[in-house]
C-alpha cells in the first residue's frame, strides 16, 4: 500500500490532471536557468530558422551560417554571403532577454537564394527578444515564436 501511495504522489507531482475527462497535461516547464555571456562564448552553427532546417535551404557547397559570442558581449558571424558583427546586451541575458546593439555587415553580393537567407538570418537576430540556452543548443525567439536554433560548432 505504501508503494502505491508513493507512486500516486510521484505521478501527481509530475503531471497535471484536468477536470475534462481526466486528460493528462504536461506541466508548465520551469523557468530557464540564468544565462551568462561566458556560457555562450564560442562558435555556434545556425541550424534552423523559423522552424526550417538551414541545411535544406543552402545550395550545394554553401557554408553553414555561424554565430560567435565573445566573452565580452561581442557578436559576429557569417550569414551565408557576408560577415557581420555587433554587440549583445549582456546584462539582459540573466533574465533570458535577447537584445543586440547596432550590427554592421560586409556588402558582398551572392546568389539570390543565399542573399535571401542572409537577410532572414540578420532580421531574425535583430527581431529576437528572448533566448534559452540548454547547454549544447541556443534557441532565440521573437514574440514567443522560434526564430533561430544554434548548436555548438565542432
Amino acid at each position: 500500500m505504501c508503494l502505491r501511495a508513493l507512486a500516486s504522489a510521484v505521478l501527481a507531482s509530475t503531471l497535471a490532471i484536468t477536470a475534462q475527462g481526466c486528460r493528462l497535461v504536461h506541466p508548465t516547464p520551469s523557468p530557464a536557468e540564468p544565462i551568462s555571456v561566458l556560457a555562450l562564448a564560442g562558435d555556434w552553427a545556425i541550424v534552423s530558422i523559423e522552424g526550417e532546417d538551414i541545411a535544406s535551404l543552402l545550395p550545394e557547397g554553401a557554408r553553414t551560417p555561424t554565430l560567435r559570442f565573445s566573452d565580452e558581449g561581442g557578436l559576429s558571424g557569417f550569414a551565408g554571403v557576408n560577415r557581420f558583427s555587433g554587440s549583445l546586451e549582456t546584462e539582459k541575458l540573466i533574465s533570458g532577454k535577447w537584445e543586440v546593439g547596432p550590427m554592421i555587415s560586409t556588402k558582398m553580393a551572392g546568389p539570390p537564394e543565399l542573399m535571401a537567407l542572409e537577410q532572414r538570418i540578420l532580421s531574425s537576430l535583430e527581431a529576437a527578444d528572448a533566448i534559452v540556452h540548454t547547454g549544447g543548443s541556443v534557441v532565440l525567439t521573437s514574440k514567443g515564436e522560434e526564430s533561430l536554433v544554434l548548436m555548438r560548432a565542432e
